[in-house]
């Protein structure tokens, strides 16, 4: 423990107080959790996974909209999480989204052939592996 703490930067008041104790945790946290019969660490807040993720994508979003002002935030957000999809579903969701009534103008028509055409294609290569 005496590396870790030098390591730390901990000062010397600190480092022998902690270093004569047991644990670094405060005693009413080692209290706390004898009486509720846990670890300490069962209730001491830990970073959602989810929520370090959504931070992560915000500073993204954050980072392209200040390189670009007149963009859109929802936009670059929401092709941020599109790039993370595999491309096969992207194509799939694509393909949904051309079948909606709303776009049978021409275009789309062709659009959604060409996606029909890549999904076939790309089916095909993986079923030949």
């Amino acid at each position: 423990m005496s590396l870790l703490l030098n390591k730390a930067g901990v000062s010397r008041n600190a480092f022998y107080s902690l270093a004569r104790k047991d644990s670094i945790l405060p005693g009413s946290v080692m209290a706390v959790a004898a009486c509720l019969g846990v670890k300490p660490s069962d209730f001491m807040e830990e970073e959602d996974k989810r929520v370090a993720k959504a931070r992560l994508l915000m500073r993204r979003v954050n980072k392209i909209t200040a390189k670009h002002p007149g963009i859109d935030r929802d936009n670059v957000r929401h092709m941020l999480l599109l790039l993370e999809e595999k491309p096969i579903e992207r194509l799939r969701r694509a393909i949904i989204r051309a079948k909606k009534p709303y776009l049978g103008r021409e275009k789309d028509r062709i659009v959604m052939k060409v996606l029909k055409d890549a999904l076939k294609v790309k089916s095909l290569s993986a079923s030949a592996r």
